[in-house]
């Protein structure tokens, strides 16, 4: 994608508006200004559960709960920005405001330790107010913020079936990168699901978890990888994380596979089942290297699933990069289907060229 050069040869009025009512936030106004986190938060909150009503997952819950605290801790929280020079990166961002109620959010955080990629996330306009142009002056102030603080790139995610704010973001100059889907089933097999082609699949160690992260790399699509790489500290499994699996394993709470393929010494399938009893979904994860992709998916999914028989009848989680194909056409022959499935976008911040 191009880079345009903004020239700024005067600065002008609108201009001067919009930066009169984002450095004067105390003044009751409608419009744009950066976020409060002291009394905005739980008005954050609610916008976020609103806007998005039925889509949040358990982890959106919690996050949504968090906000709530934070918002009730707000005293707290001020001293901790007096003291350590500002508010942390997690409470970056806009609201719009109207008759005195955040009807519009748009958060922006940092995504590396150079300031180089930012995320740009909750994008949100209550459903009343849509349709006035919010959304995009709450982007454009987030795409300003990023350039102001010599960004490199602007990334966000977004449904793949959110047609209207897909839109709005290719209309800003953000091109999708990548997919990824969380494919569901509803419940485990009843009866062992056929494999024509037994794989041999072997127990992996805890000490193993290297190989797998190596593999969960190079699993990934080059821009994906990009954007979001797996963290070696989630496939790390500490000694505590194995006297924790062991106890609920004995009493019966969660019971967790962890299976590799081979070929020579070289570790080329992994795969991890977690099975529950008490909470709402069961959890499969797999990485195939990319040099064999399309060889085995439908036999790998099945022998994994028939571990999972005689589970209670929860359903199955799985997420997957839809490049994968394979796997996807594998889930989907045994019925597994899309449950959410997110576009990652980019677009590329250039840093304006003032000239008086």
């Amino acid at each position: 994608m191009g880079c345009i050069i903004w020239l700024n040869l005067r600065t002008s009025p609108e201009r001067n508006f919009m930066a009169t009512t984002v450095i004067n936030p105390s003044r009751q106004f409608r419009g744009l200004r950066p976020l409060d986190p002291r009394r905005d938060l739980p008005q954050v909150a609610d916008l976020i559960e609103h806007a998005f009503s039925g889509e949040l997952d358990p982890s959106g819950q919690a996050v949504l709960r968090e906000l709530r605290l934070m918002g009730r801790l707000g005293r707290v929280m001020g001293l901790v920005s007096t003291l350590e020079g500002g508010w942390p990166g997690m409470f970056g961002g806009y609201v719009w405001v109207e008759d005195g109620h955040v009807v519009g959010n748009v958060t922006v955080q940092r995504a590396d330790a150079h300031a180089r990629r930012w995320q740009i996330a909750n994008v949100a306009v209550a459903p009343e107010y849509r349709g006035r142009g919010i959304g995009r002056m709450l982007m454009e102030a987030a795409l300003d913020h990023i350039r102001a603080h010599e960004g490199t790139w602007a990334v966000l995610q977004v449904r793949a079936d959110n047609m209207v704010a897909r839109r709005l973001y290719e209309q800003l100059g953000f091109e999708a990168i990548t997919e990824s889907s969380e494919m569901r089933r509803d419940r485990p097999p009843e009866s062992p699901l056929p494999v024509s082609a037994p794989l041999p699949m072997e127990t992996l160690s805890a000490d193993e978890w290297e190989e797998v992260y190596d593999l969960a790399l190079a699993s990934l699509p080059t821009l994906a990888r990009w954007w979001q790489p797996p963290r070696r500290h989630r496939f790390q499994i500490t000694a505590d994380q194995r006297l924790g699996e062991w106890l609920r394993r004995l009493i019966g709470s969660e019971r967790v596979w962890r299976l590799g393929i081979r070929i020579g010494e070289r570790l080329v399938t992994a795969v991890m089942v977690r099975a529950v009893r008490w909470q709402p979904l069961h959890r499969l994860e797999m990485w195939v290297h990319p040099d064999h992709w399309g060889k085995w998916e439908l036999s790998l999914v099945a022998q994994t699933l028939n571990f999972l028989i005689g589970s209670p009848a929860h359903e199955i989680a799985i997420h997957v990069n839809t490049e994968y194909t394979w796997l996807v056409e594998a889930l989907r022959a045994v019925g597994f289907r899309a449950h959410r499935t997110l576009v990652t976008m980019r677009r590329r911040i250039c840093q304006e060229v003032k000239v008086a």
